[in-house]
């Protein structure tokens, strides 16, 4: 029997990719919590991830940001 397909809601979609930015997490560390498929995260954030409100989330911080030597 096929495995039936799972449809997102765009928000949630956009949510994912938000939430994977700011905590700079790795697309496989969020697969594995929302039990997703890779391919699929890859591409919300490919279609996502130009989005204004998206792609001024920022990761890196320099006001913050410690460097050891």
């Amino acid at each position: 029997m096929p495995k039936k397909q799972r449809r997102y809601e765009d928000n949630f979609k956009r949510q994912t990719v938000r939430y994977m930015l700011e905590e700079a997490k790795s697309v496989a560390q969020v697969v594995r919590e929302l039990k997703i498929n890779e391919n699929t995260l890859h591409g919300w954030v490919k279609k996502y991830k130009q989005e204004p409100e998206i792609a001024e989330t920022q990761t890196f911080d320099p006001k913050t940001t410690k460097f050891v030597n």
